[in-house]
């Protein structure tokens, strides 16, 4: 579970790398977690929570490095878009 939270906490300030990483690493360790408490006839809560957790960290993080990829592409064509207008004014 906790590093379901780190993932949620950290996927923005690491524009979704970290956050992917601690996500699938929570993933797997939740998912260990719950099959032990099943087979020790422990409550799973805590487990499946981290699951739970991980999940929409891995997800907010996907949409996070989408965004960004997005972004930089726009910003690009912006750019060149802009150099190409201004080369022309100055060679008229």
């Amino acid at each position: 579970m906790v590093l379901g939270i780190v993932s949620l906490v950290i996927s923005l300030p690491s524009f979704g790398t970290l956050g992917i990483t601690t996500a699938i690493i929570g993933l797997i360790l939740g998912i260990i977690g719950r099959k032990n408490a099943k087979e020790a006839g422990a409550l799973t809560g805590t487990a499946t929570a981290g699951i739970i957790l991980s999940i929409v960290g891995m997800v907010l993080s996907v949409i996070i490095i989408i965004s960004i990829i997005a972004f930089i592409e726009q910003w690009d064509s912006y750019i060149l878009e802009g150099f190409s207008q201004t080369f022309h004014k100055i060679r008229l």
